[in-house]
């Protein structure tokens, strides 16, 4: 019964591996691409008031770009959370001069916006790979966050 049914989940096999979304940036026109980022949970928080943090962004593919940094404050314990609201702070992107990126494929970009200190993104050059933001604090010491992709609803 099982052989008679193979090529069939083959088919659909190929046709869900044809047509869905790559786990990296969608490309958007030329060099432009969006992306939606997330950090994992982190109980001691990420920012002061923040155990989460998002980024939706839309890279122009020129050196730039515009975007969303959301940071979230709840507390979550077992399958209790609180329900404070998620402060979202609108941000620009702007490539950084010569940071030797480049030759590994990659791009680091400043990310300027209100109350956010010195705060960083490393993306890949293709969307392909991973992101992180680096948080840089007043004593200059950084904290590498790993993003991943933020499934779409």
């Amino acid at each position: 019964m099982v052989k008679q049914f193979w090529p069939l989940a083959v088919l659909i096999g190929l046709t869900l591996l044809l047509t869905a979304e790559g786990p990296t940036a969608s490309a958007q026109g030329a060099g432009e691409r969006t992306i939606k980022l997330t950090s994992g949970y982190h109980a001691e928080g990420l920012f002061p008031g923040a155990r989460q943090v998002g980024l939706s962004a839309t890279l122009d593919g020129k050196g730039g770009g515009k975007g969303v940094l959301s940071l979230n404050p709840n507390v979550i314990e077992g399958f209790r959370s609180t329900l404070l609201p998620i402060e979202e702070v609108k941000i620009a992107l702007e490539v950084a001069r010569d940071s030797g990126q480049a030759e590994k494929g990659r791009q680091l970009y400043h990310i300027k916006g209100e109350g956010l200190g010195q705060l960083l993104l490393d993306a890949p050059m293709d969307g392909q790979g991973p992101y992180w933001l680096i948080r840089v604090d007043q004593e200059g010491t950084s904290q590498r966050i790993p993003m991943r992709e933020r499934a779409s609803a």
